[in-house]
């Protein structure tokens, strides 16, 4: 499979190379990506809804406004990548890797972000509506203003977030720990 391949609006992208191509502004709804290699792609403004990501390299990518309503992005590598303004709800993210990644602004609605690693990831006024956190790495990690309100489980971290002015699942604003 090809960027063309995908462009034209193939939906079994399973295994694909689809380094750095342009995406943008394609309706990627229930497409399997699975294993997919995405680096470096333009996917902003993509609908990702109910597509299957397990396993995909998106390290990289560009998703500024993408959606994704359903659909799973399990152990999916999201290093580096820019998620600013997307919207991730009803996902299953389990150890995903969101390390180093760029998300201004995101909105996470009850999605499962078990294990996954959101080592020294910038989500500064992003939106965690009803997020399972368990047992992920959030060292050095920014929460700047973002809100939290309704999410549980018990992350880890080595070295602390930041949470200045964040508000914390139970809605207090204290500054130092979240949870």
């Amino acid at each position: 499979m090809t960027c063309s391949d995908a462009q034209a609006g193939a939906r079994d992208l399973s295994g694909a190379d689809l380094t750095n191509c342009d995406l943008s502004d394609l309706d990627l709804r229930m497409a399997d990506l699975t294993g997919a290699d995405l680096s470096g792609a333009d996917l902003r403004g993509v609908d990702l809804s109910g597509a299957i990501l397990n396993g995909a390299n998106l390290s990289q990518a560009k998703l500024r406004d993408a959606t994704m309503d359903g659909g799973a992005a399990i152990g999916t590598n999201f290093y580096k990548a820019k998620l600013q303004q997307s919207e991730f709800s009803n996902v299953d993210m389990t150890g995903s890797s969101f390390v180093s990644v760029h998300s201004k602004e995101a909105t996470f609605t009850s999605v499962n972000l078990t294990q996954a690693d959101m080592t020294s990831g910038r989500f500064e006024d992003a939106t965690f509506d009803h997020v399972n956190f368990q047992e992920a790495v959030i060292s050095s990690t920014n929460f700047r203003e973002a809100d939290l309100q309704g999410s549980f489980g018990v992350p880890t971290w080595t070295s602390s977030p930041v949470w200045s002015e964040a508000t914390c699942p139970d809605g207090s604003d204290d500054g130092d720990s979240c949870f």
